[in-house]
């Protein structure tokens, strides 16, 4: 109880941190020898778990937690090799069978790793994970009948039956996915689930005695037998071939870089600029120097917003850069987006109600910005390949070369980059 108890909490602790969550079903087919013990193909159901713990460029390494649910076709038992088995004197025998249920059900726990190659829209996750496994099979019971003296004698012949199974078991992983938007990948998968021993017993009826070499008896011969049985052993093996979707929760973890509507540590609107200086004054009080107050060229730029997506009708985007003027773009698609970069609350400071602060002069929140220089690459270790620069309009143009985990730095303009840098005050 408390080892289920303990792996109950860890499967919630994984969940409740997991980046992406998987679903999937498809065949589950079982070995030569499983068919033997009337062990049949069936479905199976599949739900994952990733926690991502490693990234460098197109390599991924993480946790995979998952669980499933398999449905296996009990097989019917050979009726017409009982009944060459069991023939009795001036009499046919009827052979019937009847099974415990159709199906037989398994569970089964898994934890383990699973690596991820990423190749634009494409990818290619080998993984490797062990876990916990209940099986209960069904049996079987053949029964013969036939008239003997007018009379209509049934008898039990054959009984299968199956020991419920439980232990560990090994599932090798190979899943091929596409990426459609920047959450979802369908994929494809096939793996092979090697567990415990099923063994199945065996036991029929001998007639008095023994059987003989043409196998016809008299009717007190089969009434009056005694039971004997066998046990045959296989190994549990299931070829599972899925169809599933995955969803990545990161991205919707990863969609602000910085608290929405923080505010900004320089914002530029209409030529204008209103900043703040780290004391938490405004440029307008008496001790504050205009080239105190004024954001260097280069200098990092947090608190804008950054909305867009990608060309065309891609999902809108929203970030909000951070203190190091830093945006963090998770699992990006290939291709050409469009952002548009805003203003965020007004800054810190005297508030425009106050005297000497002039309404017009004030940046609103939601406005465009202009001369934004942006700078990224590959998150990490990417480099700033990719630089832009924000239109009047505040809209910016990025080209993203392949699909993956971006980061882009948001620096106040050049003095020769057009914008006016004089910050109107008054003394």
């Amino acid at each position: 109880m408390k080892t289920k108890l303990t792996l109950a909490l860890l499967a919630i602790a994984h969940l409740a941190s997991a980046q992406t969550i998987s679903l999937s079903s498809g065949i589950a087919n079982t070995s030569a020898k499983e068919k033997d013990n009337l062990i049949g193909n069936g479905y199976n159901i599949q739900a994952d778990a990733f926690l991502l713990f490693y990234k460098k460029n197109r390599f991924s390494l993480g946790i995979a937690l998952g669980a499933g649910y398999t449905r296996l076709k009990n097989l019917s038992p050979d009726n017409e090799a009982v009944a060459n088995r069991y023939k009795v004197h001036n009499t046919n025998v009827a052979i019937g069978a009847n099974t415990d249920h159709a199906m037989s059900n398994s569970i089964s726990g898994l934890l383990g790793l699973q690596a991820q190659f990423q190749f634009g829209n494409f990818s290619v996750s080998p993984g490797i994970s062990s876990g916990y496994l209940h099986f209960k099979p069904g049996g079987s019971v053949q029964t013969g009948s036939a008239d003997i003296n007018g009379e209509q004698r049934q008898i039990e012949l054959v009984k299968e039956e199956q020991e419920n199974v439980k232990g560990i078991l090994f599932k090798p992983v190979l899943k091929i996915g596409y990426q459609f938007t920047q959450r979802i990948t369908v994929f494809a998968q096939t793996s092979l689930v090697s567990g415990p021993e099923v063994r199945r017993t065996t036991s029929y009826l001998v007639p008095q005695g023994g059987f003989r070499d043409d196998n016809i008896y008299e009717p007190t011969q089969v009434a009056n037998g005694t039971w004997a049985s066998v046990t045959n052993v296989a190994t549990y093996t299931i070829k599972e071939i899925n169809i599933g979707v995955s969803v990545n929760l990161g991205a919707r973890k990863n969609k602000t870089s910085g608290p929405r509507g923080g505010a900004a540590s320089a914002s530029y609107a209409a030529g204008k600029a209103i900043v703040n200086d780290p004391s938490g004054k405004s440029i307008n009080e008496k001790g504050v120097k205009r080239s105190e107050a004024m954001a260097a060229p280069g200098n990092p730029i947090g608190g804008i917003i950054v909305e867009g997506g990608k060309n065309p009708g891609g999902n809108m985007l929203q970030f909000v850069s951070n203190d190091n003027g830093e945006v963090i773009m998770n699992r990006l698609e290939a291709g050409s987006y469009t952002f548009r970069l805003a203003t965020g609350e007004q800054p810190a400071g005297k508030s425009i109600s106050e005297q000497g602060v002039k309404r017009g002069e004030m940046a609103k929140p939601g406005n465009p910005i202009g001369g934004i220089i942006v700078k990224g690459g590959k998150n990490p270790g990417g480099g700033m390949n990719i630089q832009a620069v924000s239109n009047e309009n505040g809209d910016v143009e990025l080209t993203i070369p392949e699909a993956g985990d971006y980061l882009f730095k948001l620096e106040a303009p050049k003095r020769n980059s057009g914008l006016k840098d004089t910050l109107k005050t008054q003394v």
